[in-house]
């Protein structure tokens, strides 16, 4: 198999991943974006964090989605423009992305 058949293989079964994830947390998935959104509308850096703790406040309590937060920010939305450390315990100091909406 070619360099680049093994990337569109690797690529497809990541997407796969991300829409089987995200159906099962599809609407506390679409809560987390709309509250992304809502803290991106200014032209504001906003991370899952952020989005964590905004949706505590909104819903009065935790966003449990699992790997489906990686779906959290979408590509045609979004982009990435640095990387931070996350300030929640159980991250144990991973790095997360910084995003902005796009044309904000």
């Amino acid at each position: 198999m070619s360099e680049t058949m093994t990337q569109q293989v690797a690529e497809q079964l990541k997407i796969d991943g991300m829409e089987l994830s995200a159906s099962k947390y599809g609407p506390d998935l679409c809560r987390a974006q709309l509250v992304a959104e809502m803290l991106g509308l200014g032209g504001e850096l906003v991370t899952s964090d952020a989005v964590r703790a905004a949706f505590f406040e909104h819903y009065q309590r935790e966003l449990k989605i699992g790997n489906a937060l990686g779906s959290l920010f979408e590509a045609d939305k979004w982009e990435c423009v640095g990387r931070v450390k996350s300030h929640r315990a159980e991250a144990h100091g991973r790095y997360i992305g910084q995003w902005r909406m796009r044309g904000k």
